[in-house]
C-alpha cells in the first residue's frame, strides 16, 4: 500500500515537473498548449457560406467628439455610426490622399496586416500578423463565418480576453482548408467554448485587455498549419535577446517569414468571400445600440426636448471645437420617424443649453465663450461632464494665451496629425515653444489627465515655475515629471495641500473652472 502511494506521489511530482519545464521553454509552447489541446473535433461547423466583417459599424470619426477613446459604445446614438469602411490598402498607404474618406479609413485601421507600428499603413513593413480595428469599448464583435468556438480566454493579462473560432471546409484558392479566426483584447466574452457559432453572431465586445494602448480589435486568421492559435511570430525572449521591446520587434519584422507562412490577410479573406445576403450582424448590433431618432444632416438636431427649466438637451452632440467636417455621404440607417424640434439659440444670458445660470460652471464657461476660446456643440451645450481631449486643450490654450510663435523649416513630428488639420498650427506653436515634446504620435483624441492639464497650462501661460524640493500633494511624488508644474499651479492659485489625483482624466467643466480662476488671478495682479 505504501509503495502504491509513493508511486502516485511520484507521478504527481513528474507531472508538476513537466509543467514547470514547459513553462520555462517559452511563451510559444504555452500558447500551443492553451490553443491546441481542446479542438472539439467531434463538432463540425455549419457549412461555410460567406464571411462578414467582425465589426459592422464604427463611429463617424470625422466628428471629433466621437474620437475620444474614453467614450463607451452605449454613450453613442445610432446617428453617430457609419458602416465600417472597406479595408483599402491602396487608400490607406497613399499619404497624399488627405480626403475625409482616407482619414476615416486610417483611424479605423491603425495597424494593417503584416504592418508595423510606424503609422505608415504599409503592409509587409513589419510582422504584425493581424489587422487592428479601432472601435469604442463595448462595441459588439461578431463571428465572421460559421464555425466552432475552440478557445475562450477570459483574463485581463497577456493577450487579454480573446476568442478563437475554427472554420471547417473553407474554399481557399480552390482547396478546402480549415481556418482559425481570432478576436483579441475584448472587454467581455459572450461565446461559449465548445459550441457552434453562426456567421454574424455576437461573440464579445471591444475592450482594452492585454497589451494595448487604445480600444480596438486585434483580428487575425490562422492557417491550420499554424503551430498554435492565435499565432504570434516571436517570443518575448527572442525579442529581448535582440534588445527589442514588443513594438520594436514588430517594426523590424521579427518572425515575418513565419507570420506570412501561418496566417492570411483577414480583410482580403472577407473581401473575397463576402456574404451578399442580409448581414446578421446588423440585427445583432441593434440589440445593443439604443434605438434613438437620428440626425439627418449636420444642420438639423433630432429628438430635441425642452425641459421646464428652458434648457434644450439633444441626444446627438457634435463637436465644433477641433474639426469642421465636410458633409459625408452616409448609408441610410433611419428606422423611425425623425421629429425636428427647435434648436437652442444662445443670448447674452443663456450661453450654453446645458449650463443654466445657477450652474457651478456658468461663470467659467461664459468667460471662455466671451473670450472666443470655445464654442458650443451642435446641440448648443458645453458638455461639462465629458472628458477634455488633448487636442482640444492645445487649441484652447493657444487661443487663450494668444500664441503667435512663428515656426519655419521644422518637420512636423506627429504622424497622427495631418498638416492640414485645424489643430496642426496650434500644435506646432506648442511644439516650437516646448509646451509639448516631439513624439511619433500626439494622440489628440485621448482624454487629458489632471497632471498633463496643469503641465500644459503652466507652460502655455508662461508663469515662473516653482523649484520646490518637495511636493505639496500627498499623491504626487517628487519623482513625478509633473510635480514642479503642479506645485507652481497650487502656489499661484493658493490651493491647499491634500490629494491632487494626477492620473484622473479631467472634464471640460473642470478645465473651464481652472482657466476662469487663472483669469481672475491675472486681473487681481493687474489691479
Amino acid at each position: 500500500m505504501q509503495k502504491k502511494q509513493l508511486s502516485l506521489l511520484s507521478i504527481l511530482w513528474i507531472c508538476n515537473l513537466i509543467l514547470l519545464i514547459t513553462y520555462f521553454i517559452g511563451w510559444q509552447s504555452i500558447s500551443f498548449l492553451k490553443s491546441s489541446v481542446l479542438e472539439y473535433n467531434n463538432i463540425t461547423s455549419d457549412p461555410f457560406d460567406g464571411a462578414v466583417s467582425p465589426i459592422a459599424y464604427v463611429p463617424d470619426w470625422w466628428k471629433s467628439e466621437n474620437m475620444n477613446k474614453a467614450r463607451l459604445f452605449e454613450s453613442f446614438s445610432i446617428a453617430d455610426f457609419i458602416e465600417i469602411p472597406e479595408y483599402d490598402i491602396g487608400l490607406l498607404s497613399d499619404t497624399l490622399q488627405q480626403t475625409t474618406s482616407a482619414s476615416i479609413l486610417r483611424y479605423t485601421y491603425p495597424v494593417v496586416y503584416m504592418g508595423s507600428y510606424r503609422g505608415n499603413y504599409i503592409e509587409y513593413d513589419g510582422s504584425h500578423p493581424a489587422v487592428d480595428i479601432r472601435a469604442p469599448i463595448w462595441t459588439p464583435v461578431v463571428s465572421i463565418a460559421n464555425g466552432v468556438v475552440i478557445k475562450v480566454k477570459n483574463t485581463d493579462t497577456g493577450d487579454g480576453k480573446y476568442v478563437i473560432i475554427r472554420h471547417d471546409n473553407v474554399d481557399v484558392n480552390g482547396v478546402k482548408e480549415t481556418l482559425y479566426s481570432g478576436y483579441e483584447h475584448l472587454s467581455e466574452i459572450i461565446a461559449a467554448e465548445g459550441t457552434k457559432i453562426r456567421r454574424g453572431d455576437v461573440l464579445g465586445k471591444i475592450g482594452m485587455t492585454g497589451i494595448t494602448t487604445t480600444p480596438h480589435l486585434h483580428f487575425q486568421i490562422d492557417k491550420s498549419t499554424s503551430p498554435f492559435h492565435m499565432y504570434w511570430p516571436y517570443t518575448f525572449q527572442e525579442a529581448a535577446d535582440l534588445g527589442l521591446d514588443f513594438f520594436g520587434a514588430i517594426n523590424v519584422g521579427l518572425g515575418k517569414e513565419n507570420a506570412i507562412r501561418y496566417t492570411i490577410n483577414p480583410m482580403d479573406f472577407i473581401k473575397n468571400n463576402r456574404f451578399l445576403g442580409s448581414a446578421p450582424q446588423e440585427r445583432n448590433i441593434a440589440t445593443v445600440v439604443k434605438q434613438e431618432p437620428l440626425v439627418v444632416s449636420s444642420q438639423i438636431v433630432a429628438d430635441t426636448t425642452i425641459p421646464e427649466n428652458g434648457n434644450i438637451v439633444t441626444v446627438v452632440p457634435k463637436s465644433e471645437n477641433i474639426i469642421t467636417p465636410e458633409v459625408i455621404s452616409q448609408p441610410e440607417m433611419v428606422t423611425s420617424r425623425v421629429n425636428i424640434s427647435p434648436r437652442f439659440t444662445s443670448d447674452a444670458t443663456h450661453i450654453f443649453s446645458d449650463i443654466p445660470t445657477d450652474s457651478p460652471f456658468y461663470d467659467s464657461t461664459k468667460y471662455l465663450s466671451e473670450a472666443g476660446v470655445v464654442q458650443g456643440y451642435s446641440d448648443g451645450g458645453f458638455h461639462p461632464s465629458e472628458y477634455m481631449s488633448r487636442g482640444e486643450a492645445i487649441l484652447i490654450y493657444d487661443r487663450l494665451f494668444k500664441s503667435n510663435t512663428l515656426y519655419t523649416n521644422i518637420d512636423f513630428p506627429f504622424l497622427d496629425i495631418l498638416p492640414s488639420d485645424e489643430l496642426a498650427p496650434a500644435l506646432m506653436r506648442a511644439f516650437t515653444r516646448n509646451i509639448v515634446t516631439g513624439s511619433n504620435y500626439f494622440r489628440p483624441n485621448d482624454s487629458l489627465t489632471r497632471a498633463e492639464t496643469i503641465t500644459l497650462l503652466v507652460r502655455s501661460s508662461g508663469i515662473p515655475v516653482e523649484t520646490l524640493k518637495y511636493s505639496l500633494f500627498y499623491d504626487v511624488t517628487t519623482q513625478n515629471s509633473h510635480a514642479k508644474y503642479i506645485n507652481t499651479f497650487a502656489r499661484y492659485l493658493g490651493i491647499p495641500s491634500g490629494n491632487f489625483e494626477p492620473n484622473k482624466s479631467i472634464t471640460r467643466g473642470e478645465l473651464a473652472k481652472i482657466l476662469y480662476a487663472f483669469d481672475q488671478k491675472k486681473k487681481k495682479e493687474s489691479n
